[in-house]
């Protein structure tokens, strides 16, 4: 059996904010009641089925021009020493600070800690993933070779974020950065088929299919992923899995994504080996 992989596990939820107050968002509220650590992570982790999984050092706000809520890279780190051959860091960015406190804190995290990558919820900031302001961010990023997570599509509804990231505005970063793995999480909704064009015509560019229920992905994805459709050259290698948990319970979206109808070799490859071939998971 293939390695199975969450590519997208907050490593505590965002409870503190507005947008975790409403009703939308109580269940993933009431599974984000503390932070993971490696001794209560892994367990859930065995009981779904999951073999590897990446923490995400997300850093949120109270919307555009709101206060932050960020999660350092130094309070996660001590759980993926825990379990260094399960668990994986990608460390947040707030584009809003200085542009040489972020790639100081990239050096950091990614050049002294051994995160993985890289990752960036652009709603949150009010800045379009092109904005030239990014350019020094990926730039660092391909340099460090490291994938740069970044969140495209619609934003958390009604909480004073913007949209920032269609994801055809990611086609000049793909181009610049031709070096630089991409990662549109999210699934780009309901922006899905310029996802998957994004996809189609750039080597560089995948998408991780999280944060919305396996039931209830578009039919075009479930199709590209399983190497149907028009000009598919390789989706069944540039689909890649996560929960986005807490917004997701993680046994729930694995169980889902078992029930597409997808063939065997397009359900490993999205449920690990994509995400072991371009998340520097090795």
């Amino acid at each position: 059996m293939a390695t199975v992989v969450d590519s997208s596990i907050n490593y505590r939820g965002h409870t503190k904010l507005p947008f975790y107050q409403s009703e939308l968002r109580r269940p993933a509220r009431e599974r984000a009641s503390r932070p993971w650590t490696a001794e209560t992570l892994l367990p859930v982790l065995d009981d779904a089925g999951v073999d590897k999984a990446v923490l995400l050092s997300s850093i949120a706000a109270a919307g555009v021009g709101g206060e932050p809520d960020a999660i350092h890279a130094d309070e996660v780190y001590p759980e993926l020493l825990k379990a260094p051959d399960r668990l994986y860091g990608y460390v947040g960015l707030n584009p809003t600070l200085p542009i040489r406190e972020n790639l100081r804190y990239l050096d950091y995290a990614i050049g002294e800690l051994g995160f993985r990558g890289a990752h960036v919820y652009p709603h949150w900031w009010g800045i379009r993933i092109d904005d030239r302001s990014y350019w020094p961010l990926y730039a660092k990023c391909e340099e460090l070779q490291a994938p740069i997570m970044l969140q495209v599509g619609s934003p958390t509804p009604r909480n004073r974020a913007t949209i920032a990231a269609r994801p055809s505005w990611l086609d000049p970063v793909a181009f610049d950065f031709p070096e630089l793995t991409i990662l549109g999480v999210h699934i780009g909704t309901p922006w899905a088929d310029e996802m998957i064009m994004m996809c189609r015509n750039y080597e560089n560019v995948y998408m991780i299919a999280d944060a919305h229920h396996p039931s209830t992905w578009e039919p075009q994805l479930v199709q590209y992923l399983n190497g149907g459709g028009r000009q598919n050259l390789d989706g069944i290698q540039k689909i890649i899995w996560g929960s986005d948990w807490p917004i997701q319970d993680i046994k729930t979206s694995l169980n889902e994504a078992k029930e597409l109808p997808i063939s065997p070799e397009a359900y490993d490859n999205l449920m690990g080996l994509n995400a072991l071939r371009v998340m520097n998971l090795g």
